[in-house]
């Protein structure tokens, strides 16, 4: 499938997939740290949007860590946010955590109203 459209606004990502959006905040926490626990799988020369569909394709992953260095794409089991895990420096590197099966508690207030302000 392609993307048809790829937006990026302070803490969000939104990428239509057909007709399904896939939503990714950014966890600033862990800008310019590496996860290397719970990592199902890496891929390499993927774009940000990208990263974040083939995620969605997998059924377990619920964020990516993406950096623009490579480029690299590391989906991981497990969401983060607000969780102290063991991490490794790593410039360059960002995690964005996926909206699947809790959108409306994953996504953040900020990004809920920049979303909001496009309903027709």
């Amino acid at each position: 499938m392609s993307v048809f459209v790829s937006i990026m606004y302070f803490c969000c990502i939104f990428v239509v997939d057909g007709c399904e959006p896939h939503y990714a905040h950014l966890v600033k926490d862990y800008n310019d740290l590496k996860i290397s626990q719970n990592v199902l799988w890496t891929m390499n020369n993927k774009t940000k949007p990208t990263c974040i569909e083939e995620c969605y394709r997998e059924k377990h992953c619920l964020s990516v860590h993406f950096s623009a260095q490579g480029p690299v794409c590391l989906a991981l089991r497990e969401r983060f946010d607000g969780i102290s895990v063991s991490t490794a420096g790593v410039p360059g590197y960002r995690l964005f955590q996926t909206a699947k099966r809790k959108c409306a508690i994953t996504l953040t207030v900020a990004c809920l109203e920049f979303w909001n302000a496009f309903e027709v």
